[in-house]
């Protein structure tokens, strides 16, 4: 079920960028009745210009940090301040209540 979801997903998104990125430029060149003005064509490639290089460009930093997340050491676990909203915490020992949390929270320092 999860492969057939991703096929679907990859159909629309391949489909949704076709139609946007080679479907309303074709249009724009090709369209003569009625004409479209000069204007509003330079402004469909600059927005769709402007919308590719911001996909492209958060592509890129998620794949920089995704990147730099794998190489980072295991964080030191003895000296960290835990948040959560249990009273008890498996294999480690409460110390200190520092304040009190609602919620699902949990949030670790």
């Amino acid at each position: 079920m999860k492969t057939l979801r991703h096929i679907g997903s990859l159909a629309f998104v391949l489909g949704l960028f076709a139609a946007v990125f080679a479907g309303i430029p074709w249009y724009m060149i090709v369209a003569d009745d009625p004409v479209v003005p000069w204007w509003l064509r330079i402004a469909v490639f600059c927005l769709l210009g402007g919308i590719l290089v911001v996909l492209l460009t958060v592509a890129l930093e998620q794949r920089k940090h995704r990147i730099s997340a794998e190489g980072s050491p295991p964080a030191e676990s003895d000296r960290t301040v835990l948040r959560l909203n249990s009273a008890a915490l498996p294999g480690r020992e409460i110390t200190e209540i520092l304040d009190l949390v609602q919620g699902p929270t949990v949030f670790a320092i």
